[in-house]
């Protein structure tokens, strides 16, 4: 999952960030995470990984959410994006 900056800044910028379960659940379908995130200055990009386990029954599409907070030399706009795990059954 992309975390972007909505423009580039001359000052270092940290976020921290969580995964929290929505219909998907942490420890079953999804790996949770959190950590923080440092976009040096220029930097507009950053990226989270985010383990998510496959299985074979069949049941509806999943998503869990990953939030935002604790910035730092930022203003957070958007501070939860929606994962949607797609049923590949």
């Amino acid at each position: 999952m992309r975390v972007r900056l909505s423009r580039g800044t001359g000052r270092t910028v940290t976020v921290h960030y969580a995964t929290v379960d929505g219909t998907a659940m942490a420890g079953s379908d999804y790996d949770a995470v959190e950590g923080d995130l440092t976009f040096l200055p220029g930097a507009g990009e950053m990226t989270v990984h985010v383990p998510v386990h496959g299985d074979t029954v069949s049941e509806a599409d999943e998503s869990f959410f990953l939030d935002l907070s604790a910035a730092t030399n930022a203003v957070l706009v958007d501070a939860r994006a929606e994962v949607t795990i797609d049923n590949d059954d």
